[in-house]
């Protein structure tokens, strides 16, 4: 603003006025959520927010930032392994806390070089007073009410193939669960959840999982999950029987390999059959009741996963012998 009245900036920041007068202005420096202002430079100093400048001549103020490094973040989980019919349909269940809303992509895809002939159904529940109530469903995801928005993300997150499902959600802090399923044919496919609002919001994905059919090589249950921000998240990761009737003589065991987006190279960081036999075993069994595996053959890693922009790991479930059956592959954000 200026002094005397005529220039309010951000509506009109340019005046005319007569012959020597003197016009002194007002500068206030505003960040936004991802910085912190850290004070003035050039003609204009000090580190208060506002500051005045009397224009005597031509002069220019400039106004410095830092930028605020990002705590690490779970931002997105895809689950991938074959898709059948209830009960081993494929469920990703997620966990949204904080306050207000969040933008988040669900999508259930075909794996094209596995199974060309998978078109999944996607449904979206939310546990309202105990019970999973349906709160939204696609099957095509051109078909979505909102397809042109999800045409208008990034390429990576625009479904391939038209048989894709895919749902366009501002959701509310609590517990989801999405789940794909098979219209006709069984075959490989992927659930996934993308949250597209960062750190711009208060709420945040806290847990996500996947349960589904666990079977040898292409059959394993992969889940894929990103820790974005900077400095390292504690996450649990954990692969579970549900019970004796799904999982039968189920026995998961995992491995955790973290991917490198330019090199395309996998590094194996660790692996796990029985959680009891894991180095920070003791750390476990201290978290809440709800987090300790129930069976002894039940696996579990215990991990400080580095952040980065992005950082992508995938967590495996496989069998450890030659039994199959239904697991959930989860990570849970400890920090």
């Amino acid at each position: 603003t200026s002094a005397p009245p005529g220039i309010n900036c951000g509506a009109d920041c340019t005046e005319n006025y007569a012959l020597n007068t003197v016009v002194t202005l007002t500068l206030t420096a505003t960040s936004d959520a991802n910085s912190v202002f850290t004070g003035w430079s050039g003609d204009c100093s000090g580190t208060a927010t506002s500051t005045t400048v009397t224009m005597s001549a031509a002069k220019s103020c400039t106004a410095n930032f830092s930028v605020i490094s990002a705590p690490p973040r779970l931002t997105n989980i895809s689950v991938r392994c074959r898709v059948q019919a209830s009960p081993k349909d494929a469920v990703a269940g997620f966990v949204i806390s904080g306050t207000g809303s969040k933008k988040v992509l669900l999508r259930g895809l075909q794996v094209t070089s596995m199974s060309p002939n998978l078109d999944m159904q996607l449904t979206l529940y939310r546990l309202v007073a105990g019970q999973f109530q349906p709160i939204a469903n696609n099957d095509n995801w051109g078909t979505d009410s909102r397809s042109g928005e999800v045409a208008a993300l990034a390429a990576n997150l625009v479904p391939a193939k038209a048989v894709d499902a895919a749902l366009l959600m501002n959701l509310e802090a609590g517990v989801y669960t999405a789940i794909g399923a098979p219209k006709t044919t069984n075959g490989i496919g992927i659930v996934g959840v993308d949250d597209l609002d960062g750190d711009t919001t208060q709420s945040r994905l806290v847990n996500i999982s996947g349960r589904c059919s666990v079977e040898p090589n292409e059959g394993n249950a992969v889940a894929g999950f990103v820790v974005q921000g900077s400095g390292t998240l504690k996450a649990l990761l954990r692969g579970l029987r549900v019970n004796d009737s799904l999982s039968g003589a189920l026995d998961p065991k995992l491995e955790l390999v973290r991917l490198n987006l330019g090199s395309g190279a996998a590094t194996l960081l660790e692996g796990n059959d029985n959680w009891r036999d894991h180095p920070r075993a003791g750390e476990i069994m201290a978290l809440p009741a709800n987090l300790i595996p129930a069976d002894d053959r039940d696996a579990a890693i215990l991990r400080d996963l580095a952040a980065g922009n992005p950082a992508v790991y995938t967590v495996s479930m496989q069998p450890a012998s030659s039994a199959t059956g239904v697991g959930i592959v989860g990570v849970d954000a400890l920090d």
